[in-house]
């Protein structure tokens, strides 16, 4: 429980809240002097939920690399972009490489994802 930091290559800091219940995102300062030393490192995906090309989408979906597999979140207001914490909702999806894999096509809509 409370405050960690997270950032995803070329995105700004967001200071990540995990609640009892729930858990949100919100741009913190980049920190200052030396970033902070990783804690871990993993890969990830960021990108739009399937859809229909032409459907207007208005939240992403994270993937965040975990021991065990990729770990599913919804961020249904989208990537924080301002001062306002956005919700993150965590899926009880867990999905292999290879299954992440297969699903990607579907995720970015024909596109590559983000």
């Amino acid at each position: 429980m409370g405050p960690s930091l997270l950032r995803l290559d070329g995105l700004d800091w967001v200071g990540w809240r995990q609640h009892a219940d729930s858990a949100e995102l919100s741009l913190v300062p980049t920190p200052a002097g030396l970033p902070p030393l990783p804690v871990d490192e993993g890969e990830y995906l960021l990108t739009l939920p399937p859809h229909d090309r032409g459907e207007e989408v208005s939240h992403r979906m994270l993937f965040l690399e975990l021991p065990q597999g990729y770990q599913e979140y919804e961020l249904p207001e989208g990537w924080p972009a301002d001062n306002a914490a956005r919700p993150l909702r965590i899926t009880d999806r867990v999905w292999s490489h290879e299954e992440l894999m297969r699903l990607l096509p579907a995720l970015s809509g024909g596109r590559s994802a983000y």
